[in-house]
């Protein structure tokens, strides 16, 4: 996208037209494994909370409610 200015300008990180490996530099890659990295990524922190949400839940609150009558006590 060009706005008629160079800060205007989106970075190209890659085009799915432009994908041979060979001809890519080697940021181009690297931003490539890391673009494939992010599904795996959001799954693992998915199952993290859908595993352990109500636990982090239960330990929040006791927390705060802690803080919140040592608070009171004062």
């Amino acid at each position: 996208m060009n706005y008629g200015d160079k800060k205007g300008q989106m970075k190209k990180i890659f085009q799915w037209k432009d994908l041979n490996w060979n001809t890519m530099s080697p940021q181009e890659r690297l931003n490539f494994k890391r673009l494939c990295l992010v599904p795996l990524l959001a799954y693992g922190i998915y199952s993290f909370l859908s595993h352990y949400a109500f636990t982090l839940l239960i330990m929040l609150s006791i927390y705060y409610a802690y803080k919140f009558f040592e608070k009171r006590k004062r």
